[in-house]
């Protein structure tokens, strides 16, 4: 599960790379690009969401003791100049899908085993927020909530392991 769930979450937070290359298409008249890129940011899109519900309702939970806590939302701007990235070689890609294949996949590559993907606007659209956290051990990972969290004394989390790194805090499910 950590394998394919970092592959999702790493997916879907570079979907919006596919609107840069949507736009690319839409403005040098290559259907192909856009339908490609269309394609490709849906299927991350449900993909990820599937996990999210997944996680949510099957996996089992645990519990974190949470000492720190801050937002995770640093790397905004590195995300966004990724995003309009392509823009530089836009009529390379608009002639050859090869070259935003290869953007995508190496933009793909890079985040998911950097394990750098603190930031998904996917996510946050569905109102998931991110967290650097460190748990009682001194452990630092990113904690994926729905609630805003401004309060983490004597609070135990229940929380599902999405990846090494990553959890999923949880709400209670009857």
């Amino acid at each position: 599960m950590n394998k394919l769930s970092r592959l999702l979450l790493t997916a879907s937070s570079i979907a919006p790379v596919c609107l840069t290359l949507i736009f690319i298409g839409w403005m040098k008249d290559s259907r192909s690009l856009m339908i490609y890129s269309a394609i490709t940011a849906f299927i991350s899109w449900g993909l990820c969401w599937s996990l999210m519900q997944f996680a949510e309702y099957k996996l089992e939970r645990s519990h974190k003791i949470i000492d720190s806590l801050s937002p995770a939302n640093k790397e905004v701007t590195n995300y966004f100049l990724s995003y309009l990235f392509p823009l530089l070689g836009t009529d390379s890609i608009a002639e050859k899908k090869e070259y935003a294949i290869f953007f995508y996949l190496s933009l793909l590559f890079y985040i998911c085993f950097s394990e750098n993907y603190n930031f998904n606007p996917l996510l946050s659209l569905h109102g998931y927020k991110f967290y650097e956290a460190e748990d009682d051990t001194g452990v630092g990972f990113v904690l994926i909530s729905k609630e805003v969290i401004t309060d983490i004394r004597n609070k135990t989390f229940k929380v599902v392991k999405l990846t090494d790194y990553t959890y999923l805090h949880t709400t209670d499910r009857e």
